[in-house]
């Protein structure tokens, strides 16, 4: 497979499903500027799509772009320049996302198909001098499933980094990566499960106590979402802990404190009837559900927690 143009270079490369190929990769038009590219070949080593290939993110420089297969034949590529944003290629080489679709910011980013035609995409993004993962979802139709700007998957104390994921079977998925909290023992390894709808928690992550790490899993969800007039939240953890449950604003002051104590292992179930701690209704609006939680033998020493998953919850008046 060759073209017109020059510097072709750093290459992706994803299964059509079908025996063939789609390459990404970086290349200067015959003017010199750069772009984002992409070319089919069939199981017989054959370019299906125009002779240069197709023109995916025009203008960008983007020296790393990504790929993933969309299960039909065709392919998701990524770029990370001036952002995160993702374009879906079809079998018969037609661009499907318009002019792009916009996921977020951040480095260290890793995409894979959901199953259902879209895409997740993981990265590190650096809040507050600290590096923080979040996670995206694009449907087949490349429409952002979660968040604007990125659902944030882990936001404990110093630095999360180069996450890597898979597929869960549901159109979630669970991500592993590198953490530092506990640096003063080196770096730990922590996972966590976002599902279909943006939610997080219910995968086992590590702790380290003593130098040994202890397991625990949280799980954290709420229905209906949206709503107008109250929200059932369902959590629920392993083992004996002491817990904080809040809801806060999108400045991250508290709105409303649900839980704060001791647990015991199981599942719990709170009614948020979408009020203020002064008692009156808190306005149409983006809030954040956030569990967090501590050894039960540990004093809280805030809101961080050792460990923590957080949900985004609308309220429709």
């Amino acid at each position: 497979m060759q073209a017109l143009g020059t510097n072709w270079k750093y290459p992706k490369i994803t299964s059509d499903g079908a025996g063939g190929a789609i390459v990404t990769w970086q290349s200067q038009d015959t003017s010199g500027i750069l772009g984002v590219y992409a070319q089919r070949v069939d199981q017989d080593g054959v370019p299906q799509w125009a002779e240069r290939g197709i023109l995916v993110f025009p203008e960008d420089p983007d020296e790393y772009p990504k790929i993933a297969g969309d299960g039909s034949g065709g392919a998701v590529v990524l770029s990370s320049m001036r952002g995160l944003k993702v374009q879906r290629v079809d079998r018969g080489g037609q661009l499907k996302w318009g002019d792009s679709v916009r996921i977020g910011g951040g480095t260290g980013e890793i995409m894979i198909t959901d199953g259902l035609n879209g895409v997740v995409v993981a990265w590190f993004y650096e809040v507050a001098g600290n590096y923080n993962i979040y996670a995206n979802r694009v449907d087949s139709t490349g429409t952002i499933s979660w968040d604007s700007t990125g659902v944030p998957v882990c936001t404990a104390p110093y630095d999360q980094r180069y996450p890597v994921l898979v597929s869960d079977g549901e159109g979630g998925v669970i991500i592993a990566w590198n953490d530092s909290r506990h640096w003063d023992m080196g770096l730990a390894i922590y996972a966590q499960r976002v599902y279909s709808d943006g939610s997080v928690g219910g995968v086992g992550v590590e702790e380290y106590s003593n130098g040994k790490p202890l397991p625990t899993s949280i799980f954290l969800r709420n229905y209906p979402n949206p709503f107008s007039s109250a929200t059932t939240i369902e959590y629920s953890v392993s083992r004996s802990t002491r817990i904080s449950l809040r809801i806060h604003d999108m400045a991250g002051r508290q709105v409303k404190k649900l839980a704060d104590g001791l647990g015991e292992p199981g599942t719990y179930s709170i009614l948020w009837d979408g009020r203020h701690d002064s008692g009156r209704k808190v306005p149409s609006g983006t809030y954040f559900l956030r569990l967090a939680i501590w050894p039960a033998r540990e004093a809280h020493a805030g809101q961080t927690g050792h460990y923590s998953a957080t949900r985004k919850v609308c309220v429709v008046r």
